[in-house]
């Protein structure tokens, strides 16, 4: 009987430090590289992409609340997303060697992040059992227009979308009361969307650009 008491204090007390803190700042770091290699096109300047995000992806004092539509818990990051995606891109060009980056370069690419972002939600489980049948599902979008110019002219323009999903038990690892372990999960799924959007973004270049060339 004490047992199955301390169990359902620890439960509540629980609830009540998951649901009563802000997200924390997600530290975003990129352990993924991509695994591709390319010819490469030529030189190339990168500029900071424009960030056209809606207000409420940029929103840095979100409290934390599971809920059962799709919540955001990315609002506030280190590095800033923005800049993030900039230095990721730029890694992988230089990792990939698609092009040589120089600041008097044949190409340039730019373009903007109309969306960059983790969400999580819970299922109904939670409330019943303590999260223990409960398995939150982080969604990670990503949605950006790029554009590559020769000469002060477009020769290339691409919408890139790419969404990635990961789900997993409440209790595993004790993600059930640590925002900050839900915060690194979120973390990783977002660097990995990012990547991919890279690598899509990357193929489609090489496929339509050496074309022209």
């Amino acid at each position: 009987m004490i047992a199955k008491l301390r169990c359902l204090i620890v439960c509540l007390c629980s609830l009540i430090i998951i649901i009563g803190c802000s997200t924390p700042v997600m530290k975003l770091n990129h352990p993924l590289k991509l695994d591709a290699s390319y010819s490469q096109i030529g030189t190339i300047k990168v500029i900071l992409f424009k960030d056209e995000r809606l207000e409420e992806e940029k929103n840095e004092d979100m409290t934390a609340m599971n809920t059962l539509s799709p919540r955001l818990i990315s609002g506030a990051t280190y590095p800033i997303i923005i800049q993030y995606f900039h230095n990721t891109l730029r890694e992988e060009i230089e990792k990939t060697k698609i092009f040589s980056i120089t600041n008097t370069a044949q190409y340039v690419l730019s373009g903007e992040i109309n969306s960059m972002k983790v969400e999580r939600r819970v299922n109904v489980f939670r409330y019943f059992t303590f999260g223990l049948l409960d398995f939150p599902e982080l969604t990670a979008t990503v949605k950006y227009r790029a554009v590559l110019r020769k000469e002060g002219k477009i020769i290339f323009e691409k919408y890139i979308e790419q969404l990635e999903r990961e789900t997993y038990w409440a209790w595993s690892n004790f993600t059930f009361i640590s925002w900050k372990k839900i915060s690194n999960r979120g973390s990783c799924i977002l660097d990995k969307c990012i990547s991919n959007s890279i690598k899509k973004l990357f193929n489609e270049i090489e496929s339509q650009i050496k074309t022209k060339i």
